[in-house]
């Protein structure tokens, strides 16, 4: 099974599922919408907040926060979120839904909010943001979280093969050292690590009142039937701690990229790039590609980077109507003295 990555853009909530066919035809003199699903609000998903994945069959693969046959505490909700299947009907009209996994809110994790990611062999990957036999009361989630593989059946019909690569722990380590909690999304390096982001854990302070976390990135690397973390960043001071959102990216070196939407030298987050160490024992290198100014370049970036064949980058702001921060889209490009130059801005029309 080939798969192929969706250009449908991550981090929109919507109750439902609208794909838009820009195909331009000459009497109509625009785009038009073509309505693939719509989800309705039970067992079948709510809240599907990030990007698809496309196979070469023409299915489209995602997933639902909410929704499904489980019983969990997802404000407003009271579900755990699945994973689903789209397929087109070979006599057109909407596409039919397929369950892949029903999470249940136990150690199989809850509330997936991240893109699922592929391999060669057509196995799906993903994250859940709570869940799993990680205990992380202390710092209000229900589960840690947890990493996980969908492998499909090589009998029609057949049903997917569910598995916990990993459950996150959370541990209060207070010294850099501890497991993380809550991952992002992930992605599928050269030497067949996965490599995250995680909203909380790593680096905790614990009181009477409350415990505070920096969040991490985090490599998982598989040893013998099992895969075990490594912290190899905390990120912090440079961002706010929680602010880490989305799936990294990879380039042709093995750096990782990201955005975080808070923090940074100006306070509106930015774009940072992680280098791997030269040996083994050293550390990973946190540089910030570009700190947002909130001024015409946007501030607080969605999740989500894009590398073109020339090496640019390209992103999106939320921005802030408050203090008149724009929403858009930026160019980040690579200049010949290690540094980078912002292109700016696509304005975006709020709705």
């Amino acid at each position: 099974m080939r798969f192929r990555r969706s250009s449908a853009r991550t981090g929109q909530s919507y109750l439902f599922l609208a794909i838009l066919s820009l195909t331009l035809r000459a009497f109509a003199g625009g785009p038009v919408e073509q309505v693939l699903y719509r989800f309705q609000g039970g067992t079948d998903g709510i809240q599907p907040l990030a990007g698809l994945l496309a196979d070469g069959r023409g299915n489209l693969y995602g997933t639902t926060y909410a929704g499904g046959t489980g019983s969990c505490y997802s404000y407003p909700f009271q579900t755990c979120g699945l994973v689903f299947q789209l397929s087109p009907r070979a006599s057109g009209g909407p596409w039919v839904e397929t369950i892949i996994h029903d999470f249940q809110g136990g150690t199989d994790g809850s509330n997936p909010q991240a893109p699922l990611i592929t391999d060669a062999a057509g196995n799906l990957y993903g994250t859940t943001s709570q869940g799993g036999s990680g205990d992380c009361g202390a710092i209000g989630l229900t589960g840690c979280g947890t990493v996980f593989e969908l492998s499909p059946s090589t009998e029609t019909g057949a049903a997917w093969s569910y598995q916990v690569l990993y459950s996150f722990q959370g541990v209060l380590g207070g010294n850099g050292t501890g497991d993380t909690a809550s991952p992002n999304g992930i992605v599928l390096g050269r030497d067949g690590s996965l490599y995250g982001f995680a909203d909380t854990g790593g680096s905790c302070v614990a009181t009477d009142e409350y415990t505070d976390c920096t969040g991490a990135a985090f490599r998982l690397q598989k040893s013998g039937n099992s895969w075990k973390e490594e912290v190899i960043s905390l990120l912090w001071p440079y961002f706010f701690p929680g602010s880490l959102s989305g799936s990294p990216v990879l380039d042709r070196n093995g750096n990782l990229y990201g955005t975080a939407w808070g923090g940074g030298k100006y306070g509106w987050g930015g774009v940072f790039r992680l280098e791997p160490p030269k040996v083994r024992s050293s550390v990973w290198t946190v540089t910030t590609v570009y700190d947002l100014h909130g001024k015409m370049d946007g501030g607080s970036p969605t999740p989500g980077l894009v590398f073109d064949d020339e090496g640019n980058l390209y992103g999106a702001c939320f921005g802030d109507s408050v203090f008149s921060v724009p929403n858009n889209v930026f160019q980040l490009r690579p200049t010949s003295g290690g540094t980078w130059a912002t292109g700016c801005c696509a304005r975006r029309s709020r709705r």
